[in-house]
Parts: C-alpha cells; sequence; structure tokens
C-alpha cells in the first residue's frame, strides 16, 4: 500500500500538531509521569511531565526529567509579531540524574504515596528513582534522586535489563515492576506498601540453553500481575505467553514468527481486547495475533524497511497504531472503522499509513498520555518528537 501524507482533521475540533525538540542525548526510553508534576505545574499545564533515559554516552549516560510549557496564543502572537520561533510547545529541564549504563526502559508508576521511575541498565540493574519536590524550590522546581536497598530490595540480572512494565495491582495503590533481560529471564518485583519488608522480588530464570534476549515484556490481564508477554529472538519462540503462579520454568503458551527466523522486536496490548496481541519484527513487519490462536499471526503488514522498536495503540482511540523504526521514521496506522462499534484488525479490514516523521537516525521508543491526548517518540539523533491532539491525525 503507498504510504499517504499525513493530514490533521477537525476544523472545530483542535488540530493535531507536531514538533521537535533537541535534548543533548540518544533517547531509547521515554515515558510521560502522569501526575507526578502538581508542584511544579501552576499556570503551565496541561502537559504532563515526561521523563527521557540516554544511551551510547560512556559515563554520562543520564535519566532527565522535562516539562512541557504550552504557549499561550497571546504569547504565540507576540512572537510572531518579533519574528522569533511560534512554536506552541518548550520542553524545560526541571531535573536530571547519573544512570550507570544505558537507560533501555524507563517506566513510572505512582505507589505509597511515592512517585517512582524505574529504570532497566545494560548492566543488568533495575534502579527506582523518587521524583518529588526540590529542597531548594528557589533554584529547580523537582527532584530526582535513586532510592536506595534500604528502601527497595535490588533487582539485578546477570545480562542487560532490557525492558519493564508496570500494573496497579490495588485500589490502595500496590503495583507491580516486571522486568526482562538479554539472557531471557523474568523478574516481578511487587510494591506491596512502604519499606523493602513489604516489597518482593519474584525471578523466573530462563531454562533455554540459548539464553537468548527478550525485548518486550507486557503484563496481560492486569491488575493480576502474574500472566506476562514476551517478545524475543528465541527460534521457534519468538512470542511466549508465561505464568509466574503457574510454572516458573517454562511458558506456558509459545508462538513462532512468520519467518521463523525472524526475532520479534517489540510488543504491544490492546486497551479493551485482552485476546490481541501485536509485534513488531526486525524485518520491519507488524503482525497482529489472538492470543486463542498462536499458530499464527491472523495479520502482518510491513511498513517500515527495518526493525519495529516501538508500537503503541492510542489509549482511547485503538483505531490508531503509532510505529517506530531503524528506518527512521515514527508512522500512524489508521484503521478504517467497522460497521460495529469495535474496532477490527483483520486481514481484510483497510489500514492507511503515513509517516508523522522522519529522520536519519532511529526511532527507539513511544508513549502516549491519554488524558491531554499527547504522543512522545525519541530518536538517536538526540530529538523528542511532541504530537499533542494525538487522535486527530488522519491519513
Amino acid at each position: 500500500m503507498a504510504m499517504q501524507q499525513l493530514v490533521a482533521t477537525g476544523a472545530a475540533a483542535p488540530t493535531a500538531s507536531t514538533s521537535t525538540h533537541f535534548v543533548g542525548d540518544k533517547v531509547k526510553s521515554l515515558c510521560f509521569l502522569k501526575d507526578a508534576n502538581d508542584e511544579a505545574s501552576n499556570e503551565l499545564l496541561p502537559l504532563p511531565l515526561l521523563a527521557t533515559g540516554g544511551w551510547d554516552d560512556g559515563q554520562s549516560n543520564a535519566v532527565s526529567v522535562l516539562l512541557p510549557v504550552v504557549a499561550t496564543a497571546d504569547e504565540l502572537a507576540l512572537r510572531l509579531e518579533r519574528g522569533s520561533p511560534t512554536r506552541p510547545v518548550e520542553l524545560r529541564a526541571v531535573a536530571r540524574a547519573p544512570h550507570d549504563g544505558d537507560v533501555n526502559a524507563l517506566r513510572f508508576v505512582s505507589s505509597s504515596n511515592q512517585n517512582l521511575l524505574f529504570s532497566a541498565s545494560s548492566t543488568g540493574a533495575v534502579t527506582a528513582f523518587q521524583v518529588a519536590s526540590a529542597a531548594d524550590t528557589q533554584t529547580q522546581a523537582l527532584a530526582i534522586s535513586r532510592v536506595g536497598a534500604e528502601s527497595l530490595p535490588p533487582l539485578a540480572f546477570r545480562d542487560a535489563a532490557t525492558c519493564l512494565d508496570v500494573c496497579v495491582t490495588t485500589s490502595a495503590g500496590d503495583a507491580t515492576v516486571v522486568a526482562a533481560s538479554a539472557g531471557g529471564d523474568l523478574a516481578w518485583l511487587r510494591l506491596q506498601g512502604a519499606g523493602a519488608a513489604a516489597s518482593v522480588v519474584t525471578s523466573l530464570e530462563n531454562k533455554d540453553s540459548s539464553r537468548l534476549p527478550i525485548h518486550a515484556v507486557k503484563v496481560l490481564t492486569p491488575p493480576r500481575d502474574s500472566v506476562v508477554a514476551t517478545v524475543g529472538a528465541a527460534p521457534g519462540g519468538q512470542l511466549r505467553l508465561w505464568d509466574a503462579t503457574a510454572n516458573q520454568r517454562y511458558p506456558v503458551l509459545t508462538a513462532s514468527a512468520p519467518p521463523k527466523t525472524a526475532a520479534l522486536t517489540s510488543l504491544e496490548t490492546h486497551p479493551t481486547r485482552p485476546e490481541l496481541l501485536i509485534t513488531g519484527g526486525d524485518d520491519g513487519s507488524v503482525a497482529f495475533w489472538d492470543q486463542r490462536r498462536l499458530d499464527a499471526p491472523f495479520r502482518v503488514d510491513a511498513h517500515h524497511d527495518r526493525a519495529v522498536r516501538a508500537l503503541l495503540l492510542h489509549r482511547t482511540s485503538p483505531r490508531l497504531l503509532f510505529s517506530a523504526s531503524d528506518d527512521a521514521s515514527v508512522r500512524c496506522w489508521h484503521f478504517e472503522p467497522s460497521t460495529r462499534s469495535a474496532v477490527e484488525y483483520d486481514r481484510h479490514t483497510a489500514v492507511h499509513v503515513a509517516p508523522v516523521a522522519q529522520s536519519f537516525l532511529p526511532w527507539n521508543a513511544l508513549d502516549l498520555h491519554a488524558a491531554s491526548d499527547s504522543l512522545i517518540a525519541g530518536s538517536d539523533a538526540q530529538s523528542l518528537l511532541l504530537v499533542r491532539h494525538a487522535s486527530r491525525l488522519r491519513v
């Protein structure tokens, strides 16, 4: 299918807008911090804080917290009058913390009245950072500090920690962080109240002799946290389902990607259809799976030329799928609405795909803040893409 030009729709409704921001680090991971910016927001809302993780910078890798500052209509008009840049959003750095190793993944969770940012490191460590009001609010609004072993039990793999997912498990705010490694191991860090004594680590060691990496992990049935899906490079078992309560040695279900030699590099779940899984491959393909029939994907599309590093369904408008790839593009997939209310993804459903952003280096990560309808993407070009009103994108 030929690529089409991306446009924003709706004369009355807010239109989609995109902006690219230089951040000074190769961005391998990122995430929104949801509601962690109450003290820093004031008149600077409506967008939440976001965090980025750098890589490939020797001893200078870092986790950074950025505040999107939205310009008012009067400010934009004044900038235009003065001939200044008229970008509607600017990113302001508000906190930064050094990080040991490449930041392979970032996830944010609010648990036990703490705003915690978890990172997966190339050193094998899973590290927690606390995001809180700074001690000296005259110089900065927020601070980010490493959480010590006395507060949370240490979690480290023999190989690089590659990916993370988080799941809130109770109405009281208990949460679970699921991590995976380049050696194929899995671990669950359950945050069950304040203090390390109430937090538990459950590990599942890879029993395969190959010890090939896991590239992505997703909790499948929140708030139940024991069932997860993983994708990786294991021949004949690139897509796997695990249940830590049923079997702590082997996956409970295994599927192979087409072709069987391809590695799967990314994974996404559907917000309301737990049976649906979407995977991205190192050959640029995107496959759609039904957990009830994992003998083969029911749909495979190829709209990228190289590995698909991230996939993201819009949580409130799941007809939109976003993908980030080593081919230096971020793409928006728009699935045609069916006669039924639910979005269909079968092979007969028409899909239109168009670039949201083009670059000269890979795009590595995506995240979406549903409340503000904002999408972010990070790239090796030391830049971030910010899309406001992302659900208004059409192709």
